[in-house]
Order: structure tokens, then C-alpha cells, then sequence
């Protein structure tokens, strides 16, 4: 065997630099990726610092980019043995951790996974191309919840290395973090100029989409400018939440029809965009897709494409969202967003494990939607119990089953669950998270339902929707009337 030639060529020359190489190169193509690393560790440790070791870190690092997510943790213990001992190993080191921080991300990320993307920097690499790798891991930690100054500090210090000794691929994947940033940021123009760099180093659907994404945004916020007559754009209103929850803009100026025109041109662009990745089934592009064609009045455009895209690939999650959002929230077609929720139960049934409260929230909307009571309660008690739920979810929770309660006439249990999504509103509006939730549908439902409720319960649910959406608004208290209703 290879292998074992290799072992006795350096039974008889251990300074042989090469044959380390070789052997790891060998063992590597037997999938023995541990061994190999291990080889070139011990090549290395009687090298030293030798200018003749640049293969050997080559190999090196093409056997920790091969490396398997299970095999992460005993190669990281064999680099922190041989760094600890003196082997320079920093850049090896770094590129380790950064992939298995990136694994991490993909796979399991939270909060506290940071620490995970710092501990590439702290082993001090000095190749400018791992540097980068630490610099943007570093930075795309920040992306989620994160420090926005910190991770511009840390796109920063990854553009200050060597462009020459920088592949264009790595630049390119810096920029399109920076472009997710500035949109997180409300930043929009400068998030397109950004992808657009990324996309002339390193033409990528990735870049494609961020352009899309940006320009729509960036077209959101241009109208609501020009509808609310101003000079300058509000910056609370082109923020990416209020954006994505208020496209239906109610105008304080009628548009001029140049204003129309570029407004259209605007989202056609984005939409054509986001159509392309679409076609190739780059799930990330549908939501942009979606609100594209709504601002340019086609809806029903939106609704066939999906239908389609489900016929061909039923398990398409993505699409099913994309065709419960457009029915329900644009079309008011709650019978279309019911049959999508239905196969998104069927999704959500055959991976219970990784089924969350919301995903069973969402689908629960829909059947409180289509008026289907008993699918409603069965899809809410599938959501688990609204004490384990974080506030939001509990919040959204006790609505739902309140306005099923309210219209099957259980009056006894109107109370509970108004006290229920009070508390949890209360918890929710604590924490200061996002909402992430949008009720134009259920606003409208609840218009359709007054005469069959009465104005009195519609009128309180529209409220408690309200005090969700706006945490300016005082928590409400119950009203007795309503509770007298049906009674």
C-alpha cells in the first residue's frame, strides 16, 4: 500500500518534507482525513518555521476544507495540541474553526455560538485569505440579533487585506455580507451597490438575489416618500419591518404620472430579478418575487407561477408559504390559503421534530381564516402549550382561540383567553422583539365577519391585533359587553 511505502521512506529520511506531504495526500484519497492531518502536523513540528513548509500548510489546508462536520471537533484537539507545542499552525487553526463555526451557523446557530467565530481570530492567523475567512465569519455572526458596529469593524479589517492575496471569491462573499448588513440597516442603495461589487468579482445567485431585494426595498421606501408628500424619506418608514408590514400605502398626495412610471420600472426590475432565481428554485427570492408583482398589481400572476412550482415539487416549503401569503394577505382568497396550509400541515406532520409553534401558528391563521373551527383548534393545539411558548407565540396563540371561541359562542372562554393573550403581550412587549407577524388578512376576515359576530367582538380582536402591531398603544382591558354576547 501507499501508506505503508510512505511509512518506510521515512523510517529512513524523517526530514524529507515531501513524503509527509505525499503520505497525507495519500491517505486523504483513502478518506482518512484525520491521519492525513496528523501527518502533516508531524512534518511540520520537525520543520519549524522553515520557508520550505508552504506545501505542506497548502495540504494543509485542502484537508481541513475536506474535512466532515463529525470529524471537526478530533481535528481541532490535534491543531490546539500541535499550536500549543509550538508548530506554526495559526492559519491552519483559524481555517478550522471558522468552518466549523460555519457549520455551526447552518445547522445549530444561536445567540451564544459567537464565541465560536472569535476563537478563529484569537489563534492570530496571518494568511490573508483565512484572515478574511475569520473577518467574515466574525462579521456574519453579528448578522442575526447581533452588534451592526461591531460587524462593519470586522468587514473593515477583512478589506484592509491584500487584494492580490485575496481570492476574488472571498471579496465577493465580504461585500454580500456588507450588503446583508446595510439592509438590516435600512440602507438600501448602499446594499445594491455592494452586491453588485460582489456580483462583478463572482457572479453568484447570491449577489442576484441581494440585488433584487434591494431594489424593492429601496422602491418601498422611494413611494412612501412621494405618497406622504415629503422632501426627504422617513427613516422609520423605509425600516425593513415596517416596509414588509405596510405595503398597502394610504396616500396624502396623488402621484404624478412620471412618479408611476418610475415606481413600476422600479419593481418590474426587481421582480425580473427575483423571477430568474425563481426559475432555478432559489427559495430566498420568492418572498421578493411575491411583493414585487403585489406593488406592480399582480397577484394573480403570483398565485399561478406558485401553484405551478408546488405541481412540480410538492415538498417545496417555500413555495406553499409564498402561496398562503399571497392568498390570504393580497387576495383575500382564504379557500386558496387553506388548501396551501393543509399541504403545509402534511409537511409539518411528517417532521414533527422540526416543527415549531410558529410554523403551526401560521398554518392556523389560515383555517381561523377559512371559518374551519375545528382544524383551527386542532392546528393551535398542535402548537404546544402557550405557557412553554415564547410571549409572542402565546400572544398570537390566545388570539386565535379567543376568536374561535368567540365564534362557536363559548363564552366561558372568553376571559381566559383574553387574560392569556394579555399577560403574554405584556411578557412580549418586555422582551422588545419584532413581531414578524402581518393581519391584513385577518383584518379583512374580521370586516367580513361583523354581522355573523357582531361589531362589538370584531371591534375587540381588530384592537388586540392593533396593540400587537403598534406597543405605543396601552394594553387593552377586557370589555364586559363582549362578554355578554351569545349569552
Amino acid at each position: 500500500m501507499a501508506e505503508e511505502r510512505y511509512n518506510d521512506a521515512l523510517r529512513l529520511d524523517s526530514a524529507q518534507l515531501q513524503l509527509y506531504r505525499s503520505k497525507a495526500l495519500a491517505l486523504q484519497f483513502d478518506n482518512k482525513r484525520i491521519q492525513a492531518l496528523d501527518t502533516i502536523l508531524q512534518g511540520l513540528k520537525l520543520s519549524g518555521q522553515a520557508t520550505t513548509t508552504q506545501p505542506l500548510h497548502e495540504t494543509a489546508n485542502d484537508v481541513i476544507r475536506a474535512l466532515q462536520a463529525i470529524e471537526f471537533d478530533e481535528a481541532e484537539a490535534s491543531l490546539d495540541q500541535a499550536f500549543l507545542a509550538g508548530v506554526p499552525v495559526a492559519n491552519e487553526y483559524a481555517l478550522l474553526v471558522s468552518r466549523k463555526w460555519e457549520y455551526f451557523f447552518d445547522t445549530n446557530w444561536t445567540p451564544d455560538t459567537r464565541a465560536k467565530a472569535r476563537e478563529a481570530r484569537d489563534r492570530h492567523p496571518t494568511d490573508p485569505g483565512i484572515l478574511v475567512i475569520a473577518y467574515g465569519d466574525s462579521a456574519q455572526a453579528e448578522l442575526v440579533d447581533g452588534n451592526q458596529e461591531r460587524l462593519m469593524g470586522f468587514i473593515q479589517e477583512a478589506e484592509k487585506q491584500p487584494v492580490d492575496q485575496v481570492p476574488a471569491f472571498l471579496r465577493a462573499w465580504i461585500d454580500r455580507i456588507q450588503a446583508h448588513a446595510q439592509i438590516i440597516n435600512g440602507e438600501y442603495e448602499k446594499a445594491y451597490d455592494s452586491a453588485e461589487a460582489a456580483y462583478h468579482l463572482q457572479q453568484t445567485d447570491d449577489s442576484v438575489y441581494l440585488m433584487a431585494d434591494a431594489t424593492l426595498l429601496t422602491t418601498q421606501c422611494q413611494e412612501w416618500k412621494w405618497v406622504l408628500g415629503q422632501k426627504e424619506a422617513d427613516p422609520e418608514k423605509c425600516k425593513l419591518e415596517f416596509l414588509i408590514g405596510n405595503e398597502e400605502k394610504k396616500a396624502s398626495v396623488n402621484l404624478t404620472a412620471d412618479q408611476v412610471r418610475e415606481l413600476r420600472k422600479q419593481y418590474q426590475q426587481a421582480a425580473d430579478r427575483a423571477a430568474t432565481l425563481v426559475a432555478k428554485r432559489y427559495q430566498a427570492a420568492y418572498a421578493v418575487l411575491m411583493r414585487a408583482n403585489h406593488s406592480l398589481g399582480e397577484d394573480q400572476k403570483t398565485r399561478e407561477l406558485f401553484m405551478g412550482v408546488i405541481q412540480q415539487d410538492a415538498k417545496d416549503e417555500s413555495a406553499l408559504e409564498v402561496l398562503q401569503d399571497v392568498c390570504s394577505q393580497y387576495l383575500f382568497d382564504f379557500d386558496c390559503s387553506f388548501v396551501a396550509a393543509q399541504k403545509a400541515a402534511e409537511l409539518l406532520a411528517s417532521n414533527e421534530a422540526r416543527a415549531t409553534a410558529s410554523d403551526y401558528l401560521n398554518i392556523a391563521e389560515l383555517a381561523v381564516l377559512k371559518g374551519d373551527n375545528k382544524t383551527a383548534a386542532k392546528w393551535l393545539a398542535s402548537a404546544g402549550q402557550p405557557q412553554t411558548m415564547k410571549p409572542r407565540d402565546a400572544s398570537l396563540f390566545y388570539l386565535y382561540r379567543l376568536w374561535i371561541a368567540m365564534r362557536i359562542g363559548q363564552t366561558d372562554e372568553f376571559k381566559t383567553d383574553f387574560d392569556g393573550w394579555k399577560e403574554a403581550t405584556k411578557r412580549f412587549r418586555e422582551d422588545k422583539a419584532e413581531l414578524n407577524w402581518i393581519f391584513t388578512g385577518a383584518e379583512k376576515a374580521l370586516d367580513r365577519s361583523k354581522i355573523e359576530m357582531g361589531e362589538d367582538q370584531t371591534l375587540l380582536l381588530t384592537s388586540m391585533m392593533n396593540v400587537l402591531k403598534n406597543d405605543n398603544l396601552p394594553l387593552l382591558s377586557w370589555p364586559e359587553a363582549v362578554g355578554r354576547v351569545h349569552q
